[in-house]
């Protein structure tokens, strides 16, 4: 019996009878692969970004909207909820278009709750009040009520939002009222991952997250 060797990503392991392939686990299984790995392959990716993703949550934590009303996360949120999040005020440039097309979508809208995130790490107290009164300035109203202000609990909301290192990213995660982290991604919108977001919200709304 002849051997030879399975890469995936960075993992290296040996199997028989199979000559040197190269495959990216999150993508669909080469079809020159024995049936049973044809099958287990895709599957196990999945398994891999659900266990990444477990434990991942929200912190329990009183946040303040820009219209000035206190929320209790993730007690408040709604049963489907969408965090649109950023660190730095570049990083609007990434927010605001998902922001505008999950509100602007009758699929989204329709079901869950979209809330823009602003999470000022580090920010010294004397300079919040000053920064916030900015963005009250660009933001309607009505939005204000809907935009969440984050003084505290920072690292357990990097954890949440996989941002060991944040940058001038958009984390954009979908959350269960429990506080779960049902997907999550971060970086500037793009169909494929809007299209992701969609299909994780059909799946919640049916009880399969």
């Amino acid at each position: 019996m002849t051997s030879g060797w399975w890469l995936i990503g960075e993992r290296v392991r040996k199997i028989p009878r199979r000559r040197v392939v190269f495959c990216d686990a999150a993508q669909q299984a080469p079809r020159n692969l024995p049936t049973d790995l044809a099958v287990v392959l895709p599957m196990f990716a999945t398994a891999l970004a659900l266990m990444v993703m477990a434990g991942a949550a929200l912190p329990s934590v009183t946040v303040e909207t820009l219209a000035g009303k206190q929320a209790v996360l993730p007690r408040d949120l709604a049963q489907s909820t969408v965090l649109v999040a950023g660190f730095t005020k570049a990083s609007r440039a990434q927010t605001e278009p998902w922001s505008r097309r999950l509100r602007a979508d009758p699929r989204v809208s329709g079901q869950t709750r979209v809330y823009d995130v602003s999470i000022l790490d580090g920010v010294p107290g004397f300079l919040r009040g000053m920064i916030i009164s900015q963005m009250k300035s660009g933001i309607s109203p009505e939005r204000q009520k809907e935009f969440l202000i984050v003084t505290a609990e920072i690292a357990s909301w990097k954890r949440a939002l996989d941002a060991g290192d944040p940058s001038d990213d958009a984390y954009v995660i979908l959350v269960q009222r429990t506080g779960a982290v049902i997907w999550r991604r971060h970086g500037s919108l793009t169909e494929s991952s809007y299209q992701e977001l969609l299909a994780a919200i059909d799946r919640l709304k049916r009880g399969q997250p």
